[in-house]
């Protein structure tokens, strides 16, 4: 998706500055913008991220780990299970129990998803028997973001909004 931009090349409703940045990809965004959700390629850490989180995980947990293979393995697994979880909860039909998340479908109907799914069947039946861990962090990584909700919500967009509001 992509917003509407004014005769500058600027998206509209945003004013411009001469201050320039660059991203990390090597675009340039300006100060005060919010870099769109559809410009990154990919939403993994950097490796003073990586580095960052294995920190904090041995300090939680007090064990040791590296970022690859353990992490990586983890993220692709959850991956293919949150993939697999929302395909499942999109048929027609399938009657999720609100409370905990977890798919309430008669034994034939997993029986024949396990068979249609082939190879990765096997994340159907972990599904079958627990629900999806994490289902809403695992949105907010994984899922598709609307742009004009990220704008919206964003500290620069709620700044102007109070702005408009309040009475001089």
């Amino acid at each position: 998706m992509s917003t509407p931009r004014n005769q500058n090349g600027a998206r509209r409703g945003r004013k411009s500055n001469n201050e320039a940045r660059t991203t990390i990809d090597g675009e340039t965004s300006r100060e005060g913008q919010v870099i769109i959700a559809g410009d990154y390629h990919s939403r993994m850490p950097d490796a003073a991220a990586k580095k960052r989180i294995e920190n904090k995980y041995f300090e939680l947990v007090g064990e040791k780990i590296c970022w690859d293979p353990e992490i990586t393995n983890k993220i692709g697994y959850l991956r293919k299970l949150w993939s697999i979880n929302s395909q499942l909860i999109k048929r027609t039909g399938v009657a999720v129990d609100q409370s905990t998340g977890q798919i309430d479908m008669m034994q034939t109907w997993w029986a024949d998803r396990i068979a249609e799914y082939g190879n990765k069947g096997k994340f159907v039946s972990v599904l079958q028997k627990k629900p999806l861990p994490f289902k809403d962090l695992l949105d907010q990584i994984f899922g598709e973001h609307d742009v004009e909700q990220d704008e919206r919500y964003s500290p620069h967009m709620l700044g102007q909004h109070i702005q408009r509001i309040q009475p001089s």
